[in-house]
């Protein structure tokens, strides 16, 4: 259940069909009830219901897998315009990053990719596009290292946005990824 929950969130259940697959593992037993709140979450998110992110961080904060929801949170607060909390969370969870950042575990080094992309979109809404622009390139080269596709694209999608105002370093690094 809790993977079909999973499937539907990436494959284009609605936000009921999610909530209801939730519903129900979330009554197979107490660590299975955990998971579910904090995958109810998710599912807010991931349909933009921002509204839920404060809450989420609140769930999250404490728990010793707080660096997997950071980075969406991160990212929620860009697309708001809430750089300041952007900020704070940054500075207070800075340790946490950089544990991840060296870690060899293929599912902390996926989390710290989607850390780090949340900081390229970051340093864009910072005006500070030329550091977010590579951070973005960067990170594209390092999900493909790693085998992740979907969130390759995703990189590159955001790099687009942005693609009038590269340089020509930019534009080599890009090259460079289009060969790979």
């Amino acid at each position: 259940l809790l993977y079909q929950g999973f499937a539907l969130l990436r494959l284009g259940g609605s936000l009921e069909e999610v909530l209801c697959i939730i519903d129900r593992y979330s009554k197979v037993n107490e660590y299975y009830n955990d998971l579910a709140v904090g995958n109810r979450f998710v599912a807010y998110l991931e349909f933009e219901l921002y509204e839920h992110v404060d809450a989420y961080l609140d769930w999250l904060e404490g728990r010793e897998d707080i660096f997997v929801g950071l980075p969406k949170i991160l990212e929620i607060y860009v697309k708001l315009g809430r750089i300041e909390d952007v900020e704070r969370l940054l500075n207070r969870y800075f340790n946490i990053f950089e544990e991840i950042a060296e870690s060899k575990e293929p599912f902390k080094q996926q989390m710290h990719l989607k850390f780090r992309y949340s900081h390229a979109l970051y340093q864009c809404a910072r005006n500070k596009i030329t550091e977010g622009i590579h951070e973005l390139l960067d990170v594209s080269i390092c999900a493909i290292e790693l085998g992740v596709l979907k969130e390759y694209g995703k990189y590159l999608m955001m790099y687009w946005k942005y693609r009038h105002n590269i340089n020509t370093e930019h534009e080599r690094k890009y090259l460079q990824i289009l060969s790979k």
